[in-house]
């Protein structure tokens, strides 16, 4: 290991410390006034400074010993689901248990002058005036200590005003506390790794079951990039690229700053990362908590305003002491993890990874499920895979697959049936049929069934999902209407098309030129339940932040897509799927609902869907 530090960490005091309590409080007061001048002009800066020194939070040293507020998740009752906090996975350390590479990663990553600066880098400051004069952004150069003061006491915001209150309490900090004790507060409470992991003596033990006395410095520079933006840098099993680009990034900063030589950097660069991630108890619905926290309860609060970037709205849902409120209804929920997570509904075909394979201990075939209000768009339940643990958390229902036949109500028989092109009652010939292709010069597709049945109504085409009808209606509309008219009736739906769908005529089977998300189905579907209204889907209803105060508030969204006729004549089909002997979907002939449903298969059976309704219900899997 190296011993080429470049900083002693001797000095456990800023230089300004030395100034008496009274010379120390006008030094500070008169370092935010210059550099608030710097930032905004003479005038202006002056008095947003003021402005912002009026307002600034009490420094209330009790809350660096526990900065954060835990969130608070709740179900359509209002009853909680789950908090959001640290306790139960937060380990403190001192810096002294740190290896000296540790250290150093972190000086690397986020603030080489930590130790030298009275709590803020006048020359990064003096480089983001630059900045500011010259492009109008007014963010300055973070330490260590100012993101500590922006965790515990600020919003993300980030404006001028809140900046200075930045600064100003930085000093406050830095004129009460030792710099171990700063950093202190930084490694153990300003900092997240996912995985419910709050400090890095947490993660070290999360990711690698060990303390941070035993990481490498490969280890080191890997925890220490995560922070960064944890949802997206926390090394997965399944996705370690992300994470080990950022260890790279890390250890070059320590390259550069001679914390390390070049074979130190060569050999931690080329060491193979090996998690040994322990099973953690997790929150209830975990699948629909994860998609709260790391999904729609994120794009509630960007549309507050109060939040510059996805990374600053992930960590008020975990610091900010939120109350979010949810669509959730606990009754619907269990339910479909009853029948998700249960081997009894997949007899021939379930079966787990044995030790050894790459995806040792994992469920499959793999499922995900939607279940949403048809008229308010509020999602009840979500499932998003059959297991959920450390090593596998994905949740598969804002994840793009092939919608096979599930598609034709969407894709071609809505629009077919909205512009007047065909009628359930119409005719269509299912006869074996040549098309051109770019790849292959001639394209033949088949049945499912193999076999070709002759002139068939539009009906019984949908009830046997059958592909040469489909594909034909497909054309017609194309041809009669517009050649995007079955693209951008489905894009109006929620489904996410790529420009050149509309030509191709296996867009109208489900082919493989495009992907759809169970959530997107489920909205789409929502349509035809609707009256022709498509429901926007709604997981988090309200927000209400750590002082009582509503900051975001959820209002069913509908907009009209189509014909009240054409959701009634496709509703009228999609029941005989159902009900008839011969329908795809006549498992789902339950005697207590009204069902209306699709059922897609693509090829090798690889990917199968049901995408359905009941007259208040919504629901994909």
């Amino acid at each position: 290991m190296s011993t080429n530090y470049k900083k002693s960490w001797q000095k456990i005091k800023p230089s300004l410390k030395v100034f008496g309590s009274v010379t120390w409080f006008l030094a500070k007061l008169g370092l935010v006034f210059v550099l608030a001048a710097l930032f905004g002009g003479v005038g202006m800066g002056t008095g947003m400074a003021i402005g912002a020194l009026k307002d600034v939070p009490e420094f209330n040293p009790s809350l660096l010993e526990r900065p954060f507020l835990p969130s608070y998740i709740y179900d359509i009752n209002g009853d909680l689901i789950t908090e959001i906090h640290d306790a139960e996975n937060r380990i403190p350390v001192k810096k002294a248990d740190l290896p000296d590479h540790l250290i150093n990663a972190f000086l690397a990553a986020e603030d080489n002058n930590f130790d030298d600066h009275p709590g803020i880098d006048l020359k990064g400051l003096v480089r983001a005036v630059i900045t500011n004069i010259t492009t109008g952004d007014s963010h300055g150069a973070s330490t260590i200590s100012q993101q500590v003061i922006k965790q515990v006491f600020l919003t993300s915001d980030k404006t001028l005003s809140r900046k200075i209150q930045e600064l100003y309490l930085t000093l406050n900090m830095e004129g009460q506390y030792t710099k171990n004790e700063i950093f202190e507060f930084y490694i153990n409470n300003a900092t997240f790794y996912d995985n419910n992991a709050w400090g890095i003596e947490a993660a070290a033990q999360t990711y690698f079951n060990k303390s941070v006395d035993e990481l490498t410095l490969s280890e080191s520079a890997l925890l220490v990039g995560i922070p960064n933006y944890p949802g997206y840098y926390s090394p997965h099993p399944d996705n370690m690229e992300p994470a080990i680009t950022r260890r790279n990034d890390v250890l070059a900063r320590m390259l550069r700053f001679e914390y390390i030589t070049d074979e130190e950097y060569e050999a931690a660069k080329s060491e193979e990362i090996v998690l040994n991630m322990q099973e953690q108890r997790g929150w209830p619905y975990p699948h629909y908590v994860d998609a709260v926290l790391f999904t729609h309860g994120i794009n509630a609060l960007m549309e507050t305003g109060f939040y510059d970037t996805e990374a600053d709205a992930a960590q008020a849902i975990r610091r900010d002491g939120l109350h979010i409120y949810t669509a959730m209804d606990p009754r619907v929920q269990k339910v479909v993890e009853d029948v998700m997570f249960s081997d009894e509904y997949y007899p021939n075909d379930s079966f787990v990874y044995p030790e050894g394979h790459s995806r040792a201990g994992r469920r499959y075939p793999q499922g995900a499920a939607v279940v949403m209000e048809a008229d308010t768009g509020q999602v009840l339940a979500v499932v998003g895979g059959r297991e959920y643990n450390s090593t596998n958390r994905i949740n598969r229902i804002d994840r793009g697959f092939q919608p096979g036949s599930a598609i034709k109500p969407v894709m071609v028989y809505g629009p077919a049936f909205e512009y007047g092109v065909l009628s359930p009652a119409s005719v269509l010939d299912d006869a074996p049929t040549v098309w051109p292709d770019i790849r292959d010069e001639w394209y033949a597709p088949e049945n499912y069934a193999k076999t070709f049945r002759g002139m068939v109504t539009v009906r019984d085409a949908i009830i046997i999902s059958d592909n040469i009808p489909a594909m034909k209606a497909f054309e017609m509309v194309g041809n009669q209407v517009s050649p995007r008219a079955t693209t951008d009736f489905a894009t109006s739906l929620g489904l996410k098309i790529p420009e050149n769908s509309y030509s191709m005529l296996t867009s109208a089977i489900g082919g493989s030129n495009y992907l759809v998300s169970p959530l997107q189905m489920t909205q789409a579907f929502s349509a035809f339940a609707n009256q022709g209204k498509v429901s926007e889907p709604i997981f988090v209803t309200k927000i209400v932040d750590r002082n009582g105060n509503e900051i975001f508030t959820n209002t069913p969204h509908s907009e009209v897509v189509m014909k009240e006729e054409t959701a009634f004549l496709m509703t009228n089909v999609l029941r005989d799927v159902v009900t008839n002997p011969r329908g795809t979907a006549r498992p789902a002939n339950l005697t207590k609902f009204n069902v209306a449903a699709k059922t897609g298969t693509t090829d090798d059976a690889h990917d199968r869907w049901t995408a359905g309704y009941s007259r208040d219900y919504v629901f994909t899997g």
